[in-house]
């Protein structure tokens, strides 16, 4: 794209953060994930906004966005993370949301860096059953192969979003 939008970082930050919270994506996600119809609501609405979370981290790392962003990236990231600490903040759920935010991103991340083209399995399979796990379900690969479908989605929305954007402080 030859010309793009300019958009400042906090206006970014906050297309962001809806994106992560949007009720309709949940209850589509929910309705793909949920085909048992034995799934928490509340555990799968918490791993799925980790999930877009850690998503939006590792496209913000990346050497594309980079390229195109620069150092303008932390501040996003750090403007986006900003809106759910005053959110936990309101809900009194601060420092649990940030403790399970840094575990959840710690284990993701190392699936990420660990990932090579030799890998068994490729960091968004690892992703997924990890996910699995943390919704407490038995070995799914219907559930894994529909979150990895879901990550793909997020990924490619996400980068479309990105691309059509300049960032403006």
């Amino acid at each position: 794209m030859l010309f793009k939008k300019r958009i400042k970082i906090d206006d970014m930050s906050k297309a962001l953060y809806a994106y992560t919270v949007d009720e309709q994506f949940f209850e589509n996600s929910f309705n793909i994930l949920n085909r048992k119809n034995t799934l928490d609501r509340k555990v799968i609405k918490r791993e799925l906004t980790l999930l877009i979370i850690i998503t939006i981290d590792y496209l913000l790392r990346s050497k594309n966005i980079q390229r195109s962003y620069g150092n303008k990236t932390n501040q996003l990231m750090q403007g986006y993370l900003s809106h759910f600490k005053n959110e936990s903040d309101k809900n009194g759920t601060n420092d649990s949301f940030i403790d399970l935010l840094e575990e959840r991103g710690n284990i993701y991340n190392n699936f990420i860096e660990n990932d090579t083209p030799s890998a068994k399995t490729h960091f968004p399979f690892q992703i997924a059953e990890q996910l699995q796990n943390y919704c407490g379900i038995d070995n799914d690969p219907l559930f894994i192969m529909a979150v990895m479908k879901l990550w793909g989605l997020n990924l490619k929305m996400l980068e479309n979003m990105f691309d059509q954007f300049k960032l403006i402080n």
